[in-house]
């Protein structure tokens, strides 16, 4: 069965579009589900009660509006990290420019070294004891390296230094000594 004209003129004007729109949805989900209750037998009759009635739909359904904005609501999300991120990230290059004398050339730099020695690193390894390390200063012969706590200063310099020190010099293609300072995060 089909509206007749005149009936769907009738809805129209006594109707907002964005509520028949809704009805239409709610049809074409009970339709997709086979919801529970009665089944649909004429969409068509179905869709004119709905719409009269001003039936409102189980709370399993979500319109098309409520499921865009759900989709977009992670990116939105990620968005707003990212941008945390980043004016952290900010804020703490900052921070080192201003107390080692951090240069553009050392925030080069580390990228560089850090892919060099995770190459004759395991995974592990890398990840455990370079996560957060940063090359703060390299004036000449020595290099100043920035580490997250005690234990990794420790660590890396006592068992990681020659590895260490031989990515740099790579790197830098010079002979390099390194000193290893705790970074102080706020």
């Amino acid at each position: 069965m089909k509206i007749e004209n005149e009936r769907v003129r009738q809805l129209t004007t006594r109707f907002p579009p964005e509520y028949i729109e809704e009805k239409l949805e709610f049809l074409e989900w009970k339709l997709e589900t086979r919801s529970r209750g009665r089944p649909v037998q004429d969409p068509a009759a179905w869709l004119v009660r709905a719409i009269e009635k001003e039936c409102k739909p189980p709370s399993a359904f979500q319109s098309g509006q409520e499921i865009a904005r759900e989709e977009a609501e992670p990116d939105k999300r990620r968005e707003e990290l990212g941008e945390q991120h980043e004016e952290k990230r900010a804020q703490h290059l900052d921070e080192l420019r201003r107390k080692y004398g951090t240069s553009q050339r050392e925030l080069d730099l580390c990228p560089e070294v850090l892919k060099e020695i995770s190459l004759q690193t395991t995974t592990a390894t890398f990840n455990t004891w370079f996560t957060g390390t940063s090359l703060l200063a390299l004036e000449g012969d020595s290099a100043v390296v920035g580490v997250p706590n005690q234990q990794a200063k420790d660590w890396l310099h006592n068992r990681l230094y020659k590895i260490i020190k031989r990515s740099l010099d790579q790197v830098v293609d010079s002979p390099v000594e390194l000193d290893f300072v705790l970074l102080e995060r706020h």
